[in-house]
């Protein structure tokens, strides 16, 4: 059975949080952090953080209250209003002697970002009592900040692809990112932290998977041969299996590329009736092995067969760009909008047009695509967060 708020609790909080500087107000939701029923604690919390500024001291003082639940609640509160000055508070938490308060410790310096990870490298060198779950703590941020980093290179439609240095922001974390990426390729039961929706992380899954041939490290070498061996009924079967073949390519393992790129020509000279679509599969394959000329050739052909397909015809303008081809490129990308390639958050994001970037009729593209999503954003009340 599902217990409903204290209504006179929820009216007294309410009315509170209009007298934003009054020390009574803060008290009062200080006194519902230590409620045992969570949905009281819960108006506690949200009172707080919107008194905001005026209540971090009590709240940080909270941190040491004799009540395990309303330290932990602390811990939230601080994590949501996020004022720098309170974490080395947070980080001294990490040494509570209840899990419960060290876990909501952890979240609320990760929700801090990078300057969370500084204090916790720190504490990690001059504590050495709470070394364990300082630790702890730096995996967690590590996890959760490779899911949102990744996640910054799926669009709002759950649009991806590839491009030169694309991982950059989450290669920057270092080797536990390598670790983290790895884990989450492999392991088809990977628990997902910041990023809830399947869809993405089916997605995030794929690219970390090729994330890993841009880390440079030979060490996940055995595991991507291990993952490419083995038998997968996954339903990204082929996409997770083509994403570690092109990581142990960048690796210096070759030899799965090589033998994809001899199967998938001898498929297009023996299957006229599918000729097409097995050419596409072997323009990426080019591609991905950085024989743009060869790509382009194959790219012509399938677009010739396929002209109203903006997806293929967005392809041909990024290899046009890549090779130099600035006209080409521009006018390609033109059409592949008029085909109702419309993804302009894709189109900012994709570095493999950098070379048209600076030209102004690619900047009026983009000038056009933001209307656009205005107009689009108006009518349908504005894009999902994700």
């Amino acid at each position: 059975m599902l217990r409903l708020p204290a209504v006179c609790l929820v009216l007294a909080l309410a009315g509170l949080v209009l007298a934003q500087a009054d020390p009574a107000a803060v008290e009062e939701a200080i006194k519902g952090l230590r409620s045992k029923y969570y949905d009281e604690r819960q108006d506690a919390k949200d009172a707080l953080i919107r008194l905001g500024d005026a209540a971090v001291p009590r709240v940080v003082e909270t941190l040491k209250d004799d009540d395990y639940r309303a330290r932990a609640a602390a811990c939230e509160v601080l994590g949501a209003l996020r004022r720098e000055g309170t974490l080395d508070a947070l980080v001294g938490t990490l040494a509570d002697e209840d899990e419960m308060v060290r876990k909501a410790a952890i979240d609320a310096i990760i929700a801090f970002g990078e300057a969370g990870r500084e204090a916790l490298a720190k504490a990690g060198t001059t504590n050495p009592a709470i070394a364990d779950t300082v630790q702890e703590a730096v995996v967690e941020f590590t996890r959760v900040e490779v899911e949102k980093r990744l996640d910054t290179r799926v669009t709002a439609r759950n649009g991806f692809g590839f491009y030169k240095d694309q991982f950059e922001n989450v290669l920057a974390l270092g080797k536990p990112a390598v670790e983290v990426l790895l884990e989450m390729f492999t392991n088809p039961d990977y628990d997902f932290q910041a990023v809830r929706d399947p869809k993405r992380q089916e997605i995030l899954r794929i690219l970390a998977g090729e994330a890993l041939g841009d880390s440079g490290e030979t060490s996940v070498v055995p595991r991507l041969k291990e993952f490419m061996d083995q038998p997968t009924e996954d339903v990204n079967g082929t996409q997770l299996a083509d994403a570690a073949m092109y990581s142990l390519f960048k690796l210096g393992e070759k030899s799965y590329m090589e033998a994809k790129k001899e199967q998938v020509l001898a498929l297009v000279q023996s299957n006229p009736e599918f000729d097409d679509s097995y050419r596409r599969e072997l323009a990426e394959v080019l591609v991905r092995m950085g024989d743009l000329e060869q790509a382009e050739l194959e790219y012509q052909k399938i677009v010739a067969t396929n002209p109203d397909d903006g997806r293929l015809v967005y392809n041909l303008s990024c290899i046009y760009s890549l090779r130099g081809k600035k006209e080409l490129s521009l006018k390609t990308l033109k059409e592949a909008i008029d085909l109702r390639f419309d993804d302009y958050e894709w189109i900012r994001l994709d570095k493999d047009l950098d070379n048209i970037r600076g030209e102004e009729g690619f900047k009026m593209i983009l000038r056009e695509g933001t209307e656009e999503e205005k107009e689009e954003g108006e009518e349908d009340g504005g894009g999902e967060p994700h």
